[in-house]
């Protein structure tokens, strides 16, 4: 777990940053979401890892334990789950990347509450 919480703004800011240099430099058919992280963190060894290895369940956790009612992407949508088949981030991680990337969008277009 991290040492401070993180803003949301930052939350969102270190979670596509991760899940974009995974997809774009480590990426191939294949390649499950644990995987990648472990790449990931294998390339950033001195930084601070979040709880679970995502930084969304860090700032779920760190707000009111372990509820995914305070997931950065369900603050954007309620129905966001990142088990979901279509973009379960272990087993789809490319779907799960663009699926952040349209609520990341959504988000700073100002069309869901941001919460703090």
């Amino acid at each position: 777990m991290l040492k401070t919480k993180l803003s949301l703004e930052r939350t969102w800011t270190k979670c596509m940053a991760m899940w974009e240099e995974m997809i774009e430099k480590h990426w191939k058919r294949g390649v499950n979401g644990e995987d990648l992280k472990d790449l990931y963190l294998a390339n950033h060894r001195r930084m601070a890892m979040p709880r679970n290895m995502c930084y969304f369940c860090d700032y779920a956790f760190t707000r009111r334990g372990h509820d995914c009612n305070s997931c950065p992407g369900r603050l954007v949508d309620k129905n966001f789950d990142c088990y979901k088949p279509s973009y379960y981030y272990q087993g789809n991680p490319k779907a799960f990347y663009r699926k952040l990337v349209k609520l990341n969008k959504k988000r700073k277009q100002g069309k869901c509450p941001d919460k703090d």
